[in-house]
């Protein structure tokens, strides 16, 4: 006869943000008939029967054990929460449009981590300058820049630096006409010229 629930001896998994996914073994005790099974699930799906118990997804989970012994009785399930950031943050700042323009160029540097532990931070650079933190993003000057952004989450892990290239022409080119006269009429020849995007037409 054993009417006695045998014993959870499995290791409380720690509670901060992991940049692993969570390999528990399971263990427990049983002073009678002697330990059956280890039980675990997760976020209250289907049960599964012996270790190592596993939580692979980003988020935050729940991890239940148990532990069965061979008569039949059965712990109640203990509920240890885990939180698991294997991935590394996305990049969601809008694209720089391509070509040139004849204003100054804004953008807000933005991130999304998905079910991890969230942003911490974006970073960026213009032109190979020092970095910043600083999410609103404005470049003026005519020539061609080059902004490089990323983002890094609260377990460190960072997006890679994407860089787009900015290039801007807010003066109009210069043109002139020089004529000559001639026996019959004038020769005249245009001058132009344009010291950024150069000219088109």
């Amino acid at each position: 006869v054993d009417g006695t629930d045998p014993v959870n001896t499995t290791a409380v998994p720690g509670s901060a943000w992991s940049v692993e996914p969570l390999e528990l073994e399971l263990t427990g005790t049983d002073a009678r008939s002697g330990l059956g099974v280890m039980q675990w699930r997760v976020d209250g799906g289907a049960i599964h029967d012996g270790g190592p118990a596993i939580v692979d997804a980003d988020g935050v989970h729940v991890l239940e054990t148990r532990a069965v012994d061979a008569a039949g009785n059965a712990t109640d399930w203990r509920a240890d929460t885990v939180r698991i950031d294997a991935t590394a943050p996305e990049n969601t700042t809008p694209a720089a449009p391509a070509g040139w323009r004849t204003n100054a160029f804004s953008v807000v540097v933005g991130g999304d981590d998905g079910a991890g532990s969230g942003v911490a931070r974006i970073e960026r650079t213009v032109d190979g300058g020092a970095v910043s933190e600083d999410g609103n993003v404005t470049i003026g000057g005519d020539g061609v820049h080059v902004l490089r952004t990323r983002v890094v989450d609260n377990v460190g892990h960072a997006s890679e630096w994407r860089e787009e290239t900015i290039r801007i022409d807010s003066a109009a080119p210069s043109a002139g006409l020089t004529c000559t006269p001639g026996g019959t009429g004038h020769t005249c020849r245009v001058d132009a010229a344009d010291a950024t995007s150069g000219l088109a037409a």
